[in-house]
């Protein structure tokens, strides 16, 4: 029986987090800004097309993730190449570099052919 507990508990923290994410479409780079300062480094961009809930995505420098996707990124934008980004959509992950749109902190990236 508390098998069975744990097994349910586990699926409702892995539907939590999948539905605490946005993914975008298949997508290109549309543009990108950094911030030396603001962040401690943030970088801020947009793809062309849009999910719903993100207009665009931030990556923080304090991730331990953030070298490996900037450079998926800078490599997305600099050949043109197709991706796909996941976003987290609460509050809590939204840039506090604006208040008046939602930039969504990256969950992850995934380039595609």
């Amino acid at each position: 029986m508390g098998k069975i507990i744990l097994g349910i508990v586990a699926i409702c923290f892995s539907l939590n987090a999948v539905a605490a994410t946005e993914t975008s479409p298949v997508t290109a780079v549309l543009e990108i800004q950094t911030y030396p300062d603001y962040g401690g480094g943030d970088v801020v961009f947009k793809t062309v097309d849009r999910g719903e809930v993100c207009i665009g995505y931030w990556l923080s420098p304090s991730s331990q993730g953030f070298s490996s996707n900037l450079s998926v990124l800078l490599s997305a934008f600099h050949s043109g190449a197709k991706f796909r980004v996941w976003g987290h959509v609460e509050d809590e992950y939204r840039w506090g570099g604006t208040q008046a749109n939602r930039f969504c902190k990256v969950y992850s990236i995934e380039l595609t052919k």
